[in-house]
């Protein structure tokens, strides 16, 4: 387990011994999980795997944001448990497994549909629950559905090189336990050749 990701759970322990609701926002979500749940119901069961879940057949083009496009605006979906590896692996030991909803926290006709993400003891409990839902669709009110404090704390974020070094190899890890290769873009590794280059002129010139 990486120090970044022991930090980060031991961070969630203290926000739940605070009992605080916390929740994690994905603006523009383009997961199916929800729409791979509705797939198990067409292929016979002793033809489902990992690559049949994957090509969702018939709901290829569909979208968990497509799917609950017809959420009133302020309405959430049902609370559904994330089936990922680093979940099951890193998350539910320390009893912080994911979950997330999906909120229509726009406006009648300018919805925005966000995933929300929470971890299990928010999800089990109505009342954090039910205050993480209403302090985002609150703050959502005064922008265009994404929550005004994270619009803020983007603007003022800064993320250090070794902090994104870190967080690209926790990816390209869970992508290989997965059996995916991971692979950097052209635009990408414009962006490393340019940075290399920047840093080798620097240390020339000094």
């Amino acid at each position: 387990m990486s120090a970044v990701l022991s930090e980060h759970l031991a961070y969630l322990d203290t926000l739940r011994e605070s009992d605080t609701a916390v929740a994690g926002i994905v603006d523009r979500p383009r997961a199916a999980g929800v729409v791979r749940l509705l797939h198990l119901n067409s292929p016979e069961h002793d033809k489902i795997n990992d690559d049949t879940l994957r090509a969702l057949g018939r709901y290829r083009r569909v979208t968990d944001r497509l799917l609950f496009q017809t959420l009133r605006p302020g309405e959430r979906s049902a609370v559904f448990d994330s089936a990922s590896p680093p979940n099951r692996e890193h998350y539910k030991p320390r009893s912080h497994s994911i979950h997330f909803f999906y909120l229509n926290a726009g406006q009648s006709g300018n919805e925005s549909i966000l995933r929300v993400e929470v971890p299990e003891w928010v999800a089990g409990e109505a009342r954090l629950l039910d205050l993480a839902h209403s302090a985002i669709v609150e703050q959502c009110r005064v922008t265009s559905g994404f929550p005004y404090v994270l619009m803020r704390a983007h603007e003022l974020a800064v993320v250090t090189g070794a902090e994104r070094g870190e967080f690209d190899q926790m990816i390209a890890g869970a992508m290989i336990r997965r059996g995916i290769t991971p692979r950097i873009s052209q635009k990408a590794m414009g962006k490393l050749w340019t940075v290399s280059t920047a840093a080798f002129s620097s240390t020339r010139t000094a």
